[in-house]
């Protein structure tokens, strides 16, 4: 599963052609683009917190929120992963700090 998470080609599948660039670091930029109903947009963040297997967070910025590319803008972006078994994990996906709903 990590990897579905962490690989710009399988992210670009289920995020509509998203191309994603970024070496997960932490502290490192991550940048979401591409093209969604004609229109063009390059969303960003910053990598939070990387272990591999388990967690994975990174602030958030989209370019389709109107708002201003500042700080106080960004959400938080939390992928959790708890090993159930050999052939199941639980996912939860948390998003922290949305402007608005």
């Amino acid at each position: 599963m990590w990897d579905v998470l962490t690989n710009p080609k399988f992210i670009g599948e289920y995020l509509y052609g998203t191309q994603t660039i970024t070496d997960w670091k932490i502290g490192n930029e991550i940048k979401f683009m591409g093209e969604f109903n004609g229109q063009k947009y390059c969303d960003m963040g910053v990598i939070k917190e990387n272990v591999l297997q388990e967690l994975l967070s990174y602030s958030f910025w989209s370019s389709f929120s109107g708002s201003e590319n500042k700080p106080e803008n960004y959400s938080l972006i939390i992928y959790n992963l708890v090993t159930i078994d050999s052939k199941k994990t639980k996912f939860t996906w948390t998003q922290k700090g949305h402007p608005d709903e």
